[in-house]
């Protein structure tokens, strides 16, 4: 799970021993979108819970001795009132968790195939990139192809005050102040807007090579993250043009003046062949039956 981290130190057995938290990022909403994700690890030991804000309890999933004493240890750990990082902070993550999760469903289903996607709205708990150009400060939201099978390195980059809070920049309809597809590969600009050809040349020839590193792992990642989803879009696209093409052909088949294309016959493919060793396949699998054509 995408998770953020921080180290307790939990008392266990009258022992005190630090461990490793981490809880999830973000929370789907859903049927289980209550709990938020935690797990406890040290010395290569890791213990899984389900946190309930609400209750403001710990939800455990075995009856192993020391999973229980991590257990018992960090419950107390969460309702100690002098604790900065208690129950009050772990529910305040609970929320930012769902908000992400909102956020990234609501990327996923809106959008169209073909459309570069913002980095920020699958990973909205990342802080933007900012960089410095012609001695003003921006804040960068990247957006990348997502297409499994596009090879394109190209990244469409927008730039804004960096005054302007993350969370504002993606959650509201801003007009950066300028933006245009760059390639981090060879630090080359195409498609500039509010800018001159010249000044987004000079801009990209200023991006430092750590940022252009940055990219390209941005993306890399952008792409692992979401190819499930964009396979799911590209086979229902897919199953819905073949819908509309079994459609229309079975149409054309009831329609007067037609018969079933023989075996035998000249393809209506042109290619001379027998049907049945050239389209006769193909057409089997797209329409479930044989070509129909004119009496």
């Amino acid at each position: 799970m995408e998770s953020n981290e921080l180290q307790i130190e939990l008392v266990i057995d009258s022992k005190p021993a630090m461990y490793t938290v981490s809880y999830s990022a973000f929370v789907s909403p859903g049927r289980n979108s209550k709990y938020l994700p935690v797990k406890l690890s040290r010395e290569g030991y890791d213990a899984y819970f389900s946190l309930d804000p609400e209750r403001e309890r710990l939800v455990g999933d075995s009856n192993d001795e020391r999973y229980l004493a991590v257990m018992k240890a960090f419950d107390q750990f969460l309702h100690d009132p002098e604790n900065e990082r208690g129950m009050p902070f772990f529910k305040n993550c609970h929320a930012a968790a769902l908000l992400h999760g909102k956020i990234r469903k609501d990327a996923l289903r809106a959008h169209k195939l073909g459309v570069m996607m913002p980095y920020p709205m699958i990973f909205p708990w990342e802080k933007l990139p900012e960089i410095s150009l012609n001695g003003r400060n921006y804040k960068i939201v990247d957006a990348y192809c997502v297409q499994p099978s596009c090879a394109c390195e190209e990244v469409a980059l927008y730039f804004f005050d960096s005054g302007l809070k993350d969370a504002h920049i993606t959650t509201n309809k801003i007009i950066p102040n300028l933006h245009f597809l760059y390639s981090p590969l060879n630090q080359s600009v195409s498609n500039a807007f509010d800018i001159t050809p010249e000044e987004a040349d000079a801009a990209a020839k200023s991006i430092p090579e750590g940022l252009n590193l940055l990219l390209r792992e941005r993306h890399s990642r952008l792409k692992k993250e979401v190819e499930e989803d964009i396979l799911k879009k590209v086979r229902t696209r897919e199953k819905r043009r073949m819908g509309i093409k079994k459609a229309a052909y079975w149409r054309a088949m009831n329609s007067p003046g037609t018969r079933k294309l023989g075996r035998n016959e000249p393809c209506h493919c042109g290619s001379g062949r027998k049907y049945k060793k050239c389209c006769l396949d193909k057409d089997l699998e797209e329409t479930g039956t044989a070509r129909r054509v004119s009496v």
